[in-house]
């Protein structure tokens, strides 16, 4: 059987991707679900603060919940019910029901995404070796699988429900075979309090990690959310064309992201972030500018390639700190991530109503090069005495 050829990191990976594969199609159709509702930017930006509220009422206590059922159960049912939340968002007639579909669709989200990272984490610890990269790298080429599926259903005119109602039995499927018969790893030791927090609260070092992540996060959620508008409305181009936008990101990311490991294994956390960061605001720089598609398309390739690395280090960081359980610290930066997340398109949306979506792009601009500077919060920290071995 399939479980037996795979080992625990070619299988978490493959939950990466599984992940991915389900939303990924959700933005590639996202402009069309726009249309349907007759919703301007603002309007959809305030539609997707749904979102925002799934997260937020998932996060504080999520890592609890995976402490007390295990990675396996959570990852077991919580993927097809995710997948069928993403496919709802498409019947939304207006935005105010888009809203409360999103909160659904978050929610699944949130508790498939801390619980894929946990085990992640936990593979690492066992084996020795990182593969956070690779596996957030197997995520983004679900995504980029996803957006050339959702480029050639465009092209086809295939609605966007029919589309994503589809995907639900692939995921049920890959779900049943992958993810049930996997056998969850022993949790990364910690030196602090026994009994996990009712919430998982950020401390100081959590945040600092979220600091340095903040500008790949925001960059990433308006890449995925407006860059295929993006291209639609500053060169008016065909649907299927712009829709190539988030592919040709999400491609230079899924390259970054597998190449990451190794990167930071031979030149370290510190230098391999400065770096990435710094190439990700030249092509913001571009993006901004505007100057034509291929010169666009070429700053959401370095875009895509610049943030690839950023917010699986600051993840791996975080689990590594050893103050109090993994999935404590990965709940806590993930809840800070969907925070900046979630609240980044309808940002987006309400500075594209009042002064284009260049302009939206252009308020991130600030943000890489902070972190080429917070990027030293990354180094490796002398790990703590372990008080619970589990």
């Amino acid at each position: 059987m399939l479980r037996w050829k795979l080992s625990p990191a070619a299988t978490i990976m493959a939950v990466f991707f599984i992940q991915a594969l389900a939303i990924g199609g959700f933005f590639s159709r996202l402009a069309e679900m726009q249309q349907a509702m007759h919703a301007t930017p603002a309007q959809l930006g305030l539609a997707l603060l749904g979102f925002d509220l799934g997260a937020f009422s998932t996060f504080p206590f999520a890592g609890r919940l995976i402490e007390r059922f295990g990675t396996r159960l959570t990852l077991t049912f919580g993927l097809p019910l995710f997948a069928l939340a993403i496919a709802l968002d498409t019947l939304a007639p207006t935005p105010v029901v888009f809203f409360f579909c999103s909160i659904l669709v978050a929610m699944g989200f949130t508790a498939t995404a801390i619980s894929m990272n946990v085990e992640a984490d936990r593979i690492e610890y066992a084996t020795g070796r990182r593969i956070l990269n690779r596996c957030h790298g197997m995520w983004s080429l679900g995504f980029f699988a996803a957006s050339l599926i959702g480029i050639a259903m465009v092209a086809l005119h295939v609605p966007p429900a029919v589309h994503l109602f589809s995907t639900v039995p692939v995921v049920l499927v890959a779900s049943l075979v992958l993810v049930a018969p996997m056998v969850p790893l022993a949790p990364r030791p910690h030196s602090g309090e026994v009994e996990a927090p009712r919430f998982a609260t950020p401390t100081w070092a959590t945040f600092m990690l979220i600091a340095f992540a903040l500008g790949s996060i925001w960059l990433e959620a308006g890449i995925r959310t407006w860059s295929v508008i993006y291209l639609r409305d500053v060169f008016h181009t065909a649907e299927w064309i712009a829709t190539t936008t988030l592919s040709v990101a999400i491609g230079a990311q899924v390259v970054g992201r597998m190449l990451g490991d190794g990167w930071i294994e031979r030149y370290r956390p510190v230098r391999v972030a400065m770096v990435l960061s710094a190439i990700s605001f030249v092509g913001l720089v571009l993006v901004v500018i505007g100057a034509s598609v291929p010169l666009s398309l070429l700053g959401f390739a370095l875009i895509g390639f610049g943030v690839a690395t950023s917010f699986p280090q600051a993840m791996s960081a975080a689990a590594r700190l050893g103050d109090r359980p993994a999935s404590i610290n990965v709940a806590s930066i993930s809840f800070m991530n969907a925070v900046v997340l979630f609240l980044t398109p309808p940002i987006m949306g309400l500075s594209a109503s009042q002064w284009g979506i260049r302009a939206s792009f252009a308020l991130i601009l600030p943000l890489p090069l902070l972190a080429v500077f917070l990027a030293r919060n990354l180094a490796d920290r002398p790990q703590p005495a372990a008080a619970v071995v589990v």
